[in-house]
């Protein structure tokens, strides 16, 4: 089966594609969703004009779709950017948001899509782990809750941080997989990869109990794999 990959480049939707191969599915796009406003309802932001240069790092090609960013008409955005695609499904990353996985379920019945969402209701800490078990370069790009300081920004997900999330989720009550917004990620390598991304220039920005790591440089590094 043919299918393309909603792709922010963060952990749910790389996770999401990683997934969808592993289960012998033809993954042959990735589609990133760019909202004109921050605060979208459906799509991650920090950070998307690093998609191009992760879905280089993949080796899939990328379609990019503009979006207004308001509500349900981004839906429309996105099952325009998607006629046309030679592809028998559609794979998302949610995990927990109603919200975004029946708008994924509608766009497909609309384009005669199959959808996938192979994360869904998964436990955030079962997650977590998948990732670090995979050697997913994993980075913090932005954090918004209590317990998430500056210190966060541009932190790799390691066993040390994902303790650390457990943690905060027992004392402050965040979800230690970001689905109540506490954080967004961006993966920089992993299984699916074929050359890592190594960021070269990155500006941490801090604003009162809230803050986004800026990447402004990277550069591909070839992988070197064991004789």
């Amino acid at each position: 089966m043919r299918v393309a990959a909603l792709f922010s480049g963060g952990k749910d939707s790389t996770l999401a594609a990683w997934v969808a191969r592993s289960q012998g599915w033809d993954v042959t796009h990735l589609v990133t969703v760019v909202p004109a406003r921050d605060d979208s309802w459906m799509f991650h932001v920090p950070n998307l004009h690093v998609a191009p240069v992760l879905a280089e790092a993949i080796g899939l090609p990328l379609v990019t779709i503009e979006s207004g960013g308001e509500a349900e008409r981004e839906v429309d955005d996105l099952a325009r950017g998607l006629e046309g695609l030679d592809v028998d499904g559609l794979v998302a990353g949610a995990v927990a948001s109603e919200y975004q996985r029946v708008r994924v379920e509608r766009v497909g019945e609309r384009l005669g899509l199959k959808t996938f969402t192979p994360l869904w209701h998964k436990p955030p800490l079962e997650i977590l782990d998948t990732l670090i078990a995979g050697a997913f370069d994993v980075r913090f790009v932005a954090a918004s809750a209590d317990g998430l300081g500056p210190e966060w920004l541009g932190r790799r997900l390691t066993k040390e941080s994902r303790d650390a999330l457990e943690a905060l989720a027992r004392s402050k009550g965040i979800n230690p997989a970001g689905e109540g917004g506490e954080y967004e990620t961006i993966v920089l390598d992993g299984p699916l990869f074929r050359s890592r991304v190594e960021v070269t220039r990155a500006t941490p920005e801090w604003r009162r109990d809230r803050g986004v790591w800026r990447i402004e440089e990277t550069r591909l590094v070839e992988k070197v794999t064991a004789a």
